[in-house]
């Protein structure tokens, strides 16, 4: 009978000890970046604007780095990409990509810094520019309905 009493005072000493003890802060790793966090900027973003609507109509080849919005697990938030910009908008551009061996959309606010190059290109005939370019965030979620994907 002693022991279940030694043992009572045992767990009640326990948690009153984990109780009292401070936990230790979590925070993110540096490295993540969330969505809903703003990019840094590394160009100002007038003068970013104004290179990549250069390296468009001079159908210039640019380098751009530019910051996932949700990199995955072990892949690096800010990424370096050579592309040829078929289409430009206001928040978007259409661009082939390099790296990717596609055709991809960036948003203009994540593009860090833009380096323009010396190779020329030419816009494929059949490329149609995506609503993300042509109507913005606005006119592609004017389209957008909620329901199943068949």
């Amino acid at each position: 009978m002693a022991w279940v009493l030694v043992l009572i005072i045992a767990v009640i000493i326990l948690i009153s000890w984990l109780a009292g003890r401070k936990q230790p802060r979590r925070t993110l790793p540096t490295s993540t970046t969330l969505a809903q966090t703003p990019p840094r900027t590394a160009t100002k973003p007038k003068r970013t604007l104004e290179l990549l609507k250069s390296g468009y109509e001079r159908k210039l080849r640019l380098t751009i780095k530019y910051e996932t919005g949700n990199p995955l697990p072990g892949e690096p938030a800010i990424k370096v990409r050579n592309v040829d910009i078929y289409g430009i908008g206001e928040e978007y551009f259409d661009a082939f990509c390099y790296f990717r061996n596609s055709l991809r959309t960036f948003k203009i606010s994540r593009v860090l810094s833009v380096t323009p190059g010396d190779q020329y290109y030419e816009i494929p005939r059949d490329y149609v520019p995506s609503r993300w370019v042509t109507e913005g965030v606005t006119g592609h979620l004017k389209g957008a309905t909620r329901g199943r994907v068949k």
